[in-house]
């Protein structure tokens, strides 16, 4: 499903569904989940409602129900012109070098 006029509270109970379901398809309880998770009972049911929550108490989750591969590819970089292409092949490159040498993380933070 593609989501590009929903708001972000939208967005949010879309969020929350797909955990509440996650975790009933694993056969977790709420209060399985906030033990493993660490944020309470309260903090996650508001999650799934679609209440709110924090992030670091999303991304708790989101370990928990193994959804982390799925952010970071969705959190991925995406260009829409070839010379956003460029510049983030660019980026990219300074920053793999930025592991190596500490004088590519000046030219990096420099961009």
């Amino acid at each position: 499903m593609i989501y590009p006029l929903a708001t972000a509270e939208e967005l949010m109970g879309e969020l929350g569904k797909s955990i509440m379901l996650t975790r009933s398809v694993r056969k977790l309880s709420v209060e399985d989940l906030a033990k493993a998770s660490q944020p309470s009972v309260e903090e996650n049911e508001s999650v799934e409602s679609g209440q709110g929550g924090d992030l670091l108490t999303f991304l708790r989750i989101a370990q928990v129900l193994h959804f982390v591969d799925g952010l970071m590819k969705a959190c991925q970089p995406q260009a829409s012109s070839l010379d956003e292409i460029d510049l983030l092949d660019e980026l990219i490159e300074l920053e793999d070098m930025q592991r190596l040498t500490p004088s590519a993380s000046r030219a990096l933070s420099d961009h």
